[in-house]
């Protein structure tokens, strides 16, 4: 049997096969789509979160908004807008610091991150209407400014229902201190423009006193009886 180099020769050229450099292209493109990927994949799950707190904080605000109408078929609403997130606490509204809620609404639990507050004012326009705000507000794991979620409405009332008492807020007494403080500060100084006025008096009357002394040195009466008394 004879060795043919021809045929072996074209042997080898018809065989395919991959090169290192060829390696190396397609694990690099092989790279990029792992880590196109997962980048794709991080920000599907940071949108999730986001759109599932957002979800979750329409719903609190919405069970808040329920929980004023109801209580507003049973005691008069605060005809008041000074007063922040309002709250009813032994037959009168008195201003609260709102309320940190968890995803099922429950009040100051271990769980708790989300922030609720809410208003209630008089509508200017309509009779026995409130315009009624709740804001939630919640932080996501990215560490970003703090997201919030707004819903308003109107609430009407009854005339009929039970009356409510409103406390003073805390700024109308700060308001209510600073100026009996300032009308303090006003009556120490008319009494000082009062010792002001009295010194000067004083002083005039003392010169009044001093100019009628020399008045009566300078007497010509005085003088003659000197005179007389040497000669």
């Amino acid at each position: 049997m004879t060795f043919n180099i021809k045929k072996y020769i074209s042997a080898l050229r018809n065989e395919k096969g991959v090169s290192l450099v060829e390696g190396l292209v397609a694990t690099a493109i092989l790279s990029l789509g792992i880590l196109a990927y997962a980048a794709i994949q991080g920000n599907i799950v940071t949108l999730g979160d986001k759109s599932e707190k957002k979800s979750i904080s329409i719903t609190l605000a919405q069970d808040k908004l329920e929980d004023i109408k109801n209580l507003a078929s049973k005691i008069e609403l605060p005809d008041t807008d000074g007063l922040t997130s309002p709250v009813f606490v032994s037959d009168a509204w008195s201003s609260s610091e709102g309320e940190t809620v968890d995803s099922e609404g429950g009040v100051d639990t271990a769980d708790a991150e989300y922030e609720r507050t809410w208003t209630i004012e008089p509508n200017t326009s309509l009779s026995l209407f409130y315009d009624v705000s709740v804001t939630v507000g919640w932080t996501d794991k990215t560490s970003d400014p703090l997201h919030t979620v707004t819903l308003n409405t109107q609430v009407s009332q009854d005339f009929r229902v039970a009356a409510a008492e409103v406390e003073e807020s805390d700024s109308d007494e700060v308001e209510e201190s600073d100026s009996s403080d300032k009308d303090k500060d006003k009556d120490k100084d008319k009494d000082k423009d009062k010792d002001k006025d009295k010194d000067k008096d004083k002083d005039k009357d003392s010169d009044k006193d001093k100019d009628g002394d020399k008045d009566n040195d300078s007497d010509p009466g005085d003088e003659d009886d000197d005179y007389n008394y040497n000669r």
